[in-house]
């Protein structure tokens, strides 16, 4: 009797008289990501003990694939991108190309990695055991492709006070500062921006003051909350200097003497202009 395992484990041949009998309940074989199903001949199955006989038999395997799973891991991404599981037999076709990417705030996803970081994109092989997959990220604020800046700006403590009462304060600041945030690699601007007044509110008098503007997820709160690491976050800060422009205005009792001497020779000298003319006219 020979044993074709079909991609099983091997299975030595059985040499014996004609019509003895072979238990083949004792001889079996494996193979990752299947199930063994018995010993074939065409498609009638030989189990337990069977009579050799003449001429032997040719006896090959069956087998039924099995489920198994990929699954995704983010790695730092947002959870609630993260990709359904698939299940499906060994050595079945996946195609990766279907499965929607995951996002992350801040970054470029590049592909897909298992813990050997070796890559899997577009069609493979369902795998006996099924695969972990990992995102695989690019870091577009820590390599400097998103970008932000801004300029510092002087404000008058009057302008201050008005704006603030408008509540247009930030809105001021990123017109007045030419704030901008951009993707270096495609130029596309980077909206919203935000900016913190906390400590610029918080005084509202003359001195300079760091404000920060930032590039930041506009749903921070969930994403705190279905990130496993902290979201990033793009920034820049500038300085707003608070000056005091209002003009001190003396009492009646008090004005300036300069400006009363001035007033004073122009008085003088517009009276001795018209004596000079009368004294023309009348040597005439």
């Amino acid at each position: 009797m020979s044993f074709n395992t079909k991609g099983g484990t091997g299975v030595a041949s059985i040499t014996a008289k004609t019509d003895t009998t072979v238990d083949l309940d004792t001889v079996s074989t494996t193979r990752p990501g299947y199930q063994f199903d018995g010993w074939y001949v065409g498609s009638t199955q030989y189990t337990g003990v069977t009579t050799v006989p003449a001429g032997g038999l040719a006896l090959e395997a069956h087998w039924t694939a099995l489920d198994q799973t990929i699954t995704f891991d983010v790695n730092g991404g947002n959870a609630t991108t993260q990709p359904a599981d698939i299940i499906q037999v060994t050595d079945s076709t996946v195609n990766l190309n279907t499965v929607t990417a995951p996002t992350w705030f801040g970054h470029k996803f590049l592909g897909w990695k298992d813990a050997a970081d070796t890559s899997y994109s577009g069609t493979i092989t369902m795998p006996a055991g099924g695969l972990n997959l990992i995102a695989d990220w690019q870091d577009l604020i820590a390599d400097g492709v998103w970008r932000i800046e801004g300029d510092n700006i002087r404000i008058s403590v009057n302008d201050l006070k008005t704006i603030v009462a408008n509540g247009t304060l930030e809105d001021e600041i990123l017109a007045r500062s030419n704030a901008k945030a951009w993707n270096d690699a495609t130029l596309e601007e980077l909206h919203p921006l935000m900016v913190d007044t906390t400590e610029l509110l918080s005084k509202a008098t003359v001195g300079t003051y760091q404000v920060k503007i930032s590039h930041e997820e506009q749903n921070q709160v969930a994403a705190t909350l279905f990130n496993e690491l902290a979201t990033s976050e793009l920034n820049t800060t500038i300085n707003v200097e608070v000056f005091d422009n209002t003009e001190t205005t003396l009492p009646a009792t008090g004005q300036n003497y300069m400006e009363l001497f001035g007033l004073g020779v122009g008085i003088v000298s517009l009276g001795g202009l018209v004596v000079l003319i009368k004294r023309f006219k009348l040597k005439k």
